[in-house]
């Protein structure tokens, strides 16, 4: 109850941010993740992490790197990689960090420098997630994000489900302000 309740509330609020004009629809993005751990002691450990992202209709970005979480709270991966957008191409570095409060919470930031000859763009996500356990297989993540893109920016609300080594993830994004709205999609596979 308390899920479908917050449900509720971050999808009111995101609509909310939308004027009553139409809103383009921009495009679906979709994105694979597949990771590694290795514990080396009950509360820490180190792998190694790869994520493409597809732009419809034809962007593409690759990345892969290595993770590590000194404790049971924190996890952090480094990330090289490249992305095409166009006929542009970017060399990409990327840092992913995530804050688990009690496994109950977390805070995830990816930050990213998109490089080229001709300019530097940032890219950076940030999410806030509830993370309740449905069942003992099953995961749930419900929360908020923002998105930006140098001086562009999109919200929206996000709901997953885990079970094993298989995640899923659907995220709604909003630019309030060019009044645009994408889907993201990410599946996930960790072998931890």
């Amino acid at each position: 109850m308390k899920a479908l309740i917050m449900t509720l509330i971050i999808v009111a609020l995101s609509i909310g941010m939308a004027s009553a004009e139409e809103l383009t629809w921009t495009n679906a993005q979709y994105q694979a993740i597949i990771e590694g751990e290795m514990m080396f002691s009950p509360t820490s450990s180190a792998g190694l992490h790869a994520a493409g992202l597809w732009f419809h209709p034809s962007d593409i970005e690759f990345i892969a790197g290595v993770s590590w979480a000194p404790t049971e709270w924190l996890w952090t991966a480094t990330h090289g990689g490249v992305i095409n957008l166009g006929d542009e191409e970017f060399g990409v570095i990327a840092e992913w960090i995530s804050l688990s409060l009690g496994n109950k919470f977390s805070i995830f930031i990816d930050a990213e420098s998109w490089i080229n000859e001709d300019v530097a763009d940032f890219w950076g996500f940030a999410s806030a997630d509830w993370l309740p356990q449905i069942s003992e297989t099953l995961n749930l993540n419900l929360g908020a994000h923002v998105e930006t893109f140098n001086e562009f920016y999109t919200v929206g609300p996000h709901l997953g489900f885990g079970h094993g080594i298989f995640s899923v993830e659907l995220q709604w994004h909003l630019d309030p302000v060019e009044q645009t709205h994408f889907a993201r999609s990410i599946i996930k596979l960790a072998f931890n």
